[in-house]
């Protein structure tokens, strides 16, 4: 063989290997393509989605910021959705978050920043019994403790189921758990009661001088006449009975009564003019404050009635339905805030001028028929409260504090029924909107429900926190 045709053949050969390779380089870059062309694809999209969530994280952290803000204005002002009657309010003066513009709305569920005396309060028990707390009669509808916290420094006896609606329930029930008569509204809990009873601060004011002197009135418009008792100190002797007209009224001002026992019995009461935004909602309108004339003593708005030494109150009706008594919250003279009391008894040891209570029962409503509202709050950590309830209306309408407190119902009652209600806590409702900030984007709501003590610091618990 020449050595031309090896050279040939020897380049046919290598020229097949160029060929295979070139169309191996050529099959690699189009896949390369290929991957390259995915690759930047998906970056595209990759960095679409980082611009979305990075949206979406700015506006769920400035709805979430916004929620912050609507908390801190609760605190600070109680002007901001101060009850249920102010209705949704858009706070003003919300800032920009995160680019975002935030509007935060709020709505009060219950209770009242306004809520004086016993603040979070509806009932609160001091005795430890294991009867502290008790429901008797056994009607077959629930009754109603509406507005405030429970506090039950002992446990709780129920012939009947118990509503509460607007506050929690703390009580130290055998093994701290909640019995199956009570039932608990959304968003407020049960707890176990750890310690003694609260302390609410209940201060006396300066004991007023003996007054026995009493007029009449006639009502022109319904006819009757009244007995008019001015504000003072009675005393009778140990146990008496004040005597008492089959109307009277109460002129606005303190009453303290020492070793009195104030019977109701087919009787009617008033006491004092109702303080602002109180509603008469049981006795006549007539008399009133200026019914005496010359003689009035009234001072400032309703009445306290402080119970000294055997003193207690008794509202019976034995049937005759006759017996109403409405006792409105005393507000001092200059238009002062109501101090919230309507009924006191005398702690030990006793203050200059007051003699302690020592009496087992302070108040007791003992007859189905009788009817009863109190405006303020009935403060009794030394003796028992026993009221009936008989109807939607609560005859406790600002709370109760006492060592034992009895609610009777009548076996036959189906509802609904109420036996205390009061202002409690606020429970709000928070809403907060973060606007887009390009056009498509969805505004991002976040939604809590908020409680505000009525402590100095407007203390806030969070119950919920919601994305929408």
């Amino acid at each position: 063989m020449t050595a031309r045709r090896l050279r040939d053949e020897h380049a046919d050969e290598h020229g097949d290997e160029r060929g295979a390779a070139l169309l191996i380089a050529l099959g690699f870059l189009s896949l390369f393509g290929l991957f390259i062309a995915t690759l930047l694809a998906q970056t595209e999209v990759n960095l679409k989605a980082t611009g979305v969530t990075r949206a979406v994280n700015d506006r769920s952290y400035a709805a979430d910021g916004g929620l912050e803000w609507g908390i801190e204005a609760l605190r600070t002002s109680d002007a901001n959705c101060a009850d249920v009657a102010a209705g949704e309010q858009v706070l003003a003066g919300t800032p920009d978050i995160n680019g975002r513009t935030v509007t935060v709305t709020c709505r009060a569920l219950a209770g009242s920043a306004a809520s004086p005396a016993a603040g979070p309060w509806s009932v609160v028990t001091t005795s430890g019994a294991a009867d502290s707390f008790s429901v008797v009669g056994g009607a077959a509808a629930p009754v109603g403790i509406n507005g405030g916290d429970v506090y039950v420094t002992g446990d709780m006896a129920l012939a009947g189921t118990v509503a509460v609606t607007g506050g929690d329930v703390a009580a130290a029930t055998a093994g701290c758990t909640q019995p199956p008569g009570v039932s608990i509204g959304e968003p407020d809990l049960w707890s176990c009661a750890a310690g003694p009873a609260p302390t609410v601060v209940a201060p006396l004011p300066p004991a007023p001088p003996i007054r026995s002197l009493r007029t009449s009135f006639l009502c022109v418009s319904t006819g009757h006449t009244w007995t008019i008792h001015h504000p003072g100190k009675y005393t009778t002797g140990l146990g008496e009975t004040l005597d008492l007209g089959a109307r009277n009224y109460f002129e606005s001002g303190v009453y303290y009564f020492e070793n009195v026992n104030l019977s109701f019995t087919s009787r009617t009461a008033i006491g004092g003019e109702p303080a602002p935004g109180e509603t008469n909602v049981l006795a006549a309108a007539c008399p009133n404050d200026s019914s005496a004339g010359p003689l009035s003593e009234a001072s400032g708005k309703g009445v306290v009635f402080i119970l000294g030494g055997t003193s207690t109150i008794t509202l019976s009706d034995f049937g005759a339905g006759a017996t109403q008594v409405e006792l409105f919250t005393r507000t001092p003279t200059g238009g002062g805030p109501a101090n919230g009391f309507s009924i006191m008894t005398v702690p030990s040891p006793a203050p200059a001028g007051y003699v302690a209570h020592s009496a087992a029962a302070a108040l007791t409503v003992n007859q189905g028929t009788a009817r009863f509202a109190v405006h303020g709050l009935v403060h009794s950590p030394d003796a028992s409260v026993s009221v009936w309830a008989t109807s939607a209306q609560p005859p406790l309408m600002a709370g109760v504090v006492a060592s034992r407190f009895v609610v009777q119902t009548n076996p036959g009652a189906t509802g609904p029924l109420a036996a205390v209600a009061a202002q409690g806590r606020r429970t709000v409702l928070l809403t907060s909107s973060a606007a887009g900030a390009a056009p498509g984007e969805v505004a991002t709501v976040r939604r809590a429900v908020v409680k505000i003590a009525n402590d100095p610091g407007r203390s806030p618990t969070v119950r919920s926190w919601r994305a929408q």
